[in-house]
């Protein structure tokens, strides 16, 4: 990936807490389908892993991108910390299932990565002039239009996650995990 002179923070630290009965593979799907969906190429950026006498505790951090044009990127920081986890025998639905049991802790950041500088038609007025007006007076329609799908892919990928958590409730819990789901929709469009 390419070194860019403008990182724009859209979300910073959107996070989801979970504790109960998971699927550590469940959780990497479910964030894969989404990010292959959006368009996204992914990127592992550190795992860390360590046995304490309470459980495992992993650390990942994932950074998927999209080149939306040569000088606009859009990247995701998915941080993702899996604390105390341990196996467990879990009966769903009648039937017993081997799971891992703990607490989750997902932290996600959306990035807008820009190098306009370099661009051929970009001069060095013609660049400083455009970094003020939109900084200061008024964002263009692109730069509106790549701003949202930015939040709605990490948007997307929150929701996902969280309906993946409420599918291990029991279900007479499931009316309090989609008052979070829709709690969350509702803030990612701005309500």
């Amino acid at each position: 990936m390419k070194t860019y002179h403008e990182k724009n923070l859209v979300i910073n630290n959107r996070e989801l807490r979970y504790r109960g009965p998971f699927r550590t593979e469940d959780i990497f799907q479910t964030i894969n389908k989404v990010l292959e969906k959006k368009q996204y190429s992914k990127r592992e950026k550190k795992t860390e892993e360590s046995v304490q006498p309470e459980g495992k505790t992993t650390f990942i951090e994932l950074r998927p991108w999209k080149e939306k044009t040569p000088e606009v990127t859009l990247m995701l920081k998915i941080k993702m910390h899996l604390q105390n986890v341990r196996e467990a025998i879990i009966e769903k639905e009648g039937r017993k299932q081997k799971m891992q049991q703990g607490d989750v802790l997902i932290a996600l950041d959306a990035w807008l990565l820009t190098d306009y500088e370099h661009h051929w038609r970009m001069h060095p007025v013609t660049y400083f002039l455009r970094a003020m007006v939109n900084k200061f007076l008024y964002k263009s329609r692109e730069d509106r239009q790549i701003m949202a799908e930015l939040q709605s892919d990490a948007g997307a990928v929150m929701a996902a996650v969280q309906g993946l958590f409420r599918s291990y409730q029991p279900k007479r819990e499931k009316g309090m995990a989609e008052e979070a789901v829709k709690r969350i929709i509702a803030e990612e469009a701005g309500e």
